[in-house]
């Protein structure tokens, strides 16, 4: 205990408990449940407060929701939805050139590669998954409750025939582009690379 206190004591204190100093192993529990209030009740409790006097101010919707939790239950938990390529195509619209262009077929070509790619990563035959390619575009490892504020949009791009450039996004603008004219074994390996060599959203 004693070495306990000397490596965490400081940190302890700061969080809400300041008894460790004069604490000894029979108090562990005591300790253990405090800390676990601490960082699970109280350390959100301010913001807690905040957002519902917020909500109380616009016709007393939170105590509405309490009274009514049932059907509110949706809108303010989270539910593990597996991902499926259908789910993710209906995230996103495509952004065409003119029909009947040349880089309109290109284009419909990407995209038959693009949703071929998202029925092999479904079938796991990639080591990535449709929620990385998810976070990859938007930052997000799961659609929010309410939905994104609007649909991901596919562009596209047009490369050298001698130049490689991975398909890239925009998390602020839902935005993600492609290269023109892609079959699916390059526009797999572009994919793969650009999502497991990146270091990721927020990361140095």
């Amino acid at each position: 205990m004693g070495r306990f206190v000397t490596r965490h004591g400081d940190w302890v204190a700061d969080i809400g408990y300041i008894e460790i100093y004069s604490s000894d192993y029979n108090d562990r529990h005591i300790i253990i449940n405090s800390l676990l209030k601490q960082l699970i009740l109280y350390r959100a409790k301010i913001g807690m407060d905040q957002f519902c006097s917020g909500m109380n101010a616009v016709g007393k919707l939170f105590d509405i929701v309490k009274e009514n939790h049932t059907p509110f239950t949706t809108l303010f938990t989270s539910h593990d939805i597996v991902m499926t390529r259908h789910h993710f195509k209906s995230l996103y619209k495509i952004e065409w050139s003119v029909e009947g262009s040349n880089n309109r077929e290109k284009e419909e070509e990407t995209v038959y590669a693009f949703e071929t790619y998202l029925q092999e990563v479904e079938e796991k035959k990639h080591p990535v998954s449709l929620e990385d390619i998810l976070v990859f575009i938007t930052a997000a490892d799961r659609v929010p409750v309410l939905g994104f504020p609007k649909a991901v949009t596919v562009s596209f791009y047009t490369c050298d025939d001698n130049e490689t450039r991975f398909p890239s996004a925009s998390t602020c603008d839902l935005r993600l582009w492609l290269p023109r004219d892609t079959e699916l074994e390059r526009l797999t390996e572009l994919m793969n690379r650009a999502l497991l060599e990146s270091h990721g959203f927020g990361k140095i």
